[in-house]
């Protein structure tokens, strides 16, 4: 019945731990159930944070944080699995699993690796499984795009389209007048744009499997490092195989200021 979900859903509160920890397994239990078991579990939790006027997921990560109460611990972090794996849109589990992760969830993953809990280590080692088979099947999907668009036109019209009259033109444009300011050096020039591709890369295709870490307390680290050795490696031999001194100075310089 919606209204006994809503119910439940109203009643995990961490204040109220014991009460809370039946609410959260018996919409573990719902949302496992076919065939809109799912459905109606995430719109209960959705119409109890709109009611008290906070993040949905907010609490169920909050009751992740009450160290004393392993069970509980274990019923939110089945919970968390149940929400994000039913799916099967890839897209709706990368976005379940993300809007978890920037309420709270990226910042006591960590200490729940530290955890002796049986149960906790085992509901921690699916979320982490299921994490990995998505991050593998989105980039079975890069991969996938990089085949079908193959132009460079093409692709500039798909991702100018996609960003069009939305909050993110205007990054999207910073991008590209980042681009067209690249000294313009037929050797340097393509060094930059690898290491651009490198960066772009391990953002978009970060190996967490997640979205990265957007507060402005965080910077997003790239390593850059060993591409950066490469590049000027592979200077180095052209030089030695009768390149240009100066142009190889020239590429070692730019790749060291970055």
């Amino acid at each position: 019945h919606k209204d006994a979900l809503i119910l439940l859903a109203r009643s995990i509160t961490p204040t109220l731990p014991h009460v809370m920890l039946e609410s959260v397994k018996l919409m573990a239990a719902v949302c496992l159930v076919p065939p809109d078991g799912h459905d109606k579990t995430l719109e209960a939790i959705t119409i109890a944070g709109e009611v008290k006027g906070r993040e949905r997921f907010q609490p169920i990560v909050q009751g992740l944080l009450i160290r004393n109460n392993d069970q509980l611990r274990v019923a939110c972090l089945t919970l968390i699995n149940a929400i994000i794996s039913s799916p099967d849109d890839l897209d709706f589990r990368l976005h379940l699993r993300n809007e978890f992760m920037r309420i709270g969830l990226m910042d006591v993953i960590d200490t729940l690796e530290d955890s002796n809990q049986e149960e906790l280590i085992t509901q921690l080692k699916v979320f982490n499984d299921h994490k990995e088979e998505d991050f593998d099947e989105f980039a079975q999907r890069f991969d996938n795009i990089r085949l079908e668009l193959d132009d460079v036109n093409e692709c500039f019209e798909v991702a100018k389209n996609m960003v069009m009259d939305s909050p993110a033109e205007p990054y999207f444009l910073s991008i590209l007048q980042h681009l067209v300011t690249i000294r313009d050096d037929v050797q340097i020039r393509p060094a930059y744009y690898k290491l651009i591709e490198e960066c772009v890369s391990q953002i978009v295709l970060h190996k967490s499997g997640c979205d990265p870490d957007f507060r402005a307390t965080q910077r997003f680290n790239i390593d850059v490092e060993p591409l950066i050795e490469q590049l000027i490696e592979r200077g180095r031999e052209d030089s030695s195989g009768g390149g240009s001194f100066g142009m190889n100075a020239g590429l070692e310089a730019a790749l060291t200021e970055k």
